[in-house]
C-alpha cells in the first residue's frame, strides 16, 4: 500500500492511498501504535491489513491518527480524530463526505464524532463496538487486576483522582440509548469463549433497527468485507 506518514498536532497520522481512487475517504477510528514495522509500513493486525488494503484496491482512500491507547473518548482524543479530517478535507482530492469505521472502544469516539460532523459522514461500520465504558468495566469486574488497570487508564485520560471517582464517572457516562445519524452496520464477532452480552448492549441499542446489527462467526472477515462494501455503495449513489 502506497502510504504517507505525518505529524498533526505531535500525533502521528497516516493515509493509505488507492492505486486508481474513487474520490470517497474512510476515517478509521481505533487503536494503531504508531509502530513502524520491518516491512516499512505501519503495523496494523492482519484482519485489519487486510481490510485496508481490500479498500485500497477498490479506490478508498484510508485514513487515521494514532491515539493514546486507552483514550476512552477523551476530549483530546476527540480534537485530534476532529482535526485529522478537516485536514485531510484541506489537503486532499476526495468527496467531504466520508465513510467512517470504528472498532471497539473507538465506537464512543466515533458516536461523539457523528454528533459533530455528522453532517460530512456519508455512512458509518461499527466493528466490536463498546459504546459504553460500563460494558467494559463489566467484561473485567471478576478480574481485579484488569479492573485496577482499566481504573488507572480511566484516571488518566480524564484527570480522575480516585476509584469512586471512576466509577461515579463510569455510571453516568453515555447513559442514552446509541443514536447514530447516518446510515450505518453495526458488526459483532461472536466467540464461543465469549459470555453473553448483557442488558447494557440491549439498553444501547433498544433505539436501532434490528437488521443494523449482525453476528458473524469469529472468522468471518469476508463477510465483514460483503457488508461494509454493500453499506459504501448504497450511500454513494447520492454525491
Amino acid at each position: 500500500m502506497d502510504y504517507r506518514i505525518f505529524t498533526l498536532n505531535k500525533k502521528t497520522c497516516i493515509i493509505h492511498y488507492p492505486a486508481k481512487p474513487n474520490g470517497f475517504g474512510v476515517l478509521w477510528i481505533g487503536y494503531f501504535d504508531g509502530d513502524i514495522g520491518a516491512d516499512d509500513h505501519p503495523t496494523v493486525n492482519k484482519p485489519r491489513k487486510s481490510l485496508m488494503e481490500e479498500l485500497n484496491v477498490r479506490g478508498y482512500t484510508v485514513f487515521y491518527t494514532v491515539l493514546e491507547k486507552h483514550h476512552f473518548a477523551n476530549p483530546q482524543a476527540l480534537e485530534q480524530v476532529e482535526n485529522l479530517y478537516e485536514f485531510v478535507k484541506r489537503n486532499e482530492i476526495l468527496n467531504e463526505k466520508i465513510h467512517l469505521i470504528a472498532e471497539g472502544i473507538g465506537a464512543l469516539l466515533a458516536e461523539s464524532f457523528l454528533a459533530d460532523k455528522g453532517d460530512y459522514v456519508r455512512s458509518a461500520v461499527f466493528i466490536d463496538p463498546a459504546f459504553s465504558l460500563k460494558k467494559l468495566t463489566e467484561e473485567v469486574k471478576d478480574q481485579p487486576f484488569l479492573l485496577k488497570k482499566l481504573y488507572s487508564d480511566l484516571k488518566k485520560a480524564y484527570s480522575l483522582s480516585s476509584d469512586e471517582e471512576c466509577e461515579f464517572f463510569i455510571n453516568n457516562q453515555h447513559r442514552h440509548p446509541v443514536v447514530i445519524s447516518v446510515p450505518f452496520q453495526i458488526v459483532h464477532f461472536v466467540r464461543p469463549d465469549r459470555k453473553r452480552e448483557g442488558t447494557d448492549r440491549e439498553e444501547k441499542y433498544q433505539n436501532l433497527a434490528e437488521d443494523r446489527i449482525l453476528a458473524l462467526p469469529s472468522g468471518g472477515r469476508h463477510a465483514l468485507s460483503a457488508v461494509i462494501f454493500r453499506l459504501f455503495k448504497e450511500t454513494e449513489k447520492q454525491l
